[in-house]
């Protein structure tokens, strides 16, 4: 008789039957067949979500019984030297003595393939588990380009989004311009977890954001991708800032703003000489910011003011596409300059409505009722 480890556990019925007598007379015994560790499915697969918990139960069939389980990872992250595969410090991986492997919160680097080896008396056996993790599309975070794109004008740009999500396809990404004027001739496509968005010639109406979706049966998220069409840098030379006042003894803000992209950089001179931002007895400082993608400011700071710091001051923005120049008059404090450009918005029976543009304020904080428009009725 051959017996195998399918038979171990089965019932054994001894019949036995005489003509003479009515009935029958059995025995059963169960069999018990002596077998290496033998998984019935030594491939599966699992399905997780990113964020639960996960349970793998793969046992084997031995006689005698398993003495030992060993997880291991067959790619990725999370084994040791030995093979067995690492219990979390925190507690999110464990495995028991009985061959179930939990994880308490599963990440994306938990997908791949893990291996659980069976061990007896009589030898051992490896069954294989294949875990695919499912995602709901990454924050913001998980969008790898740059939120922020500098191109140069008319030429093409490729606006690429890139998602973390599983499962995750071409058909799950979409692009819109809410509230904005869509370019000509926009094509999409698709490639290795990444949507791209081409726009075939940067005109001004490229200018702006671009909003990347993806969608999938577990959650939706966006990112919104801002263009910026190149400028050579060029300072905003209104009137309002071709002056600036301080006291004797006070402290000077002469500020400078530009446009352009990509960045701009300030510096300032006097009668041709560069003025460092971190002059002798702190006499002078800068301060540099962005006010949006396209608008830059800087601040020179001039402590402790005397007569001979009244004057001109110079003002240089660049950047790799070209320069501009500005001199800023100090002055001290006094009475605001004429607005510029008054002219009539409306005239009705009752009222006129007039409108200007604000000058240099003088030094001081100017207040207009109604702003710079102003009824006379």
């Amino acid at each position: 008789m051959s017996l195998s480890w399918t038979d171990d556990g089965a019932e054994l019925v001894c019949k036995a039957e005489m003509p003479a007598l009515t009935g029958t007379l059995q025995t059963v015994r169960k069999l018990h067949v002596q077998h290496a560790p033998v998984f019935e499915r030594p491939q599966l697969n699992a399905t997780a979500v990113r964020g639960q918990p996960l349970s793998l139960n793969v046992t084997a069939r031995a006689n005698p019984p398993v003495r030992d389980y060993v997880w291991s990872r067959a790619d990725g992250p999370g084994a040791s030297a030995d093979g067995r595969l690492l219990t979390s410090a925190d507690g999110r991986i464990l495995t028991s003595a009985d061959g179930v492997l939990n994880l308490t919160s599963v990440r994306r680097d938990d997908a791949g393939w893990y291996l659980l080896r069976a061990e007896s008396a009589l030898g051992s056996a490896s069954a294989r588990v294949h875990v695919d993790v499912l995602c709901e599309n990454g924050s913001p975070e998980s969008f790898k380009t740059p939120s922020i794109i500098t191109a140069a004008r008319h030429g093409r740009l490729d606006l690429p989004c890139r998602a973390e999500a599983n499962p995750l396809s071409g058909s799950m990404f979409s692009w819109s311009r809410p509230g904005q004027r869509q370019p000509l001739n926009l094509t999409s496509s698709y490639l290795n977890g990444t949507s791209f968005l081409r726009i075939p010639a940067l005109t001004e109406d490229s200018a702006g954001d671009f909003v990347c979706s993806v969608t999938n049966d577990l959650g939706l998220d966006s990112a919104t991708f801002t263009v910026v069409i190149q400028e050579p840098a060029k300072i905003a030379k209104s009137v309002r800032f071709a002056k600036a006042a301080a006291r004797l003894g006070e402290k000077a803000h002469v500020t400078c703003r530009a446009r352009g992209a990509p960045a701009v950089t300030f510096s300032w001179s006097r009668d041709g000489d560069v003025i460092s931002g971190t002059g002798s007895g702190g006499k002078y400082g800068t301060e540099r910011k962005q006010i949006d993608v396209l608008r830059w400011a800087s601040v020179l700071v001039i402590s402790d003011i005397t007569e001979s710091d009244y004057g001109e001051y110079e003002c240089r923005a660049s950047n790799r596409l070209g320069s501009d120049t500005h001199r800023v008059r100090l002055v001290e404090p006094s009475a605001p300059d004429p607005p510029r450009d008054l002219h009539v918005l409306n005239v009705s029976s009752g009222a006129v409505t007039l409108a200007w543009t604000p000058a240099f304020d003088g030094g001081f904080i100017q207040s207009v009722p109604g702003g710079p428009e102003r009824r006379f009725i």
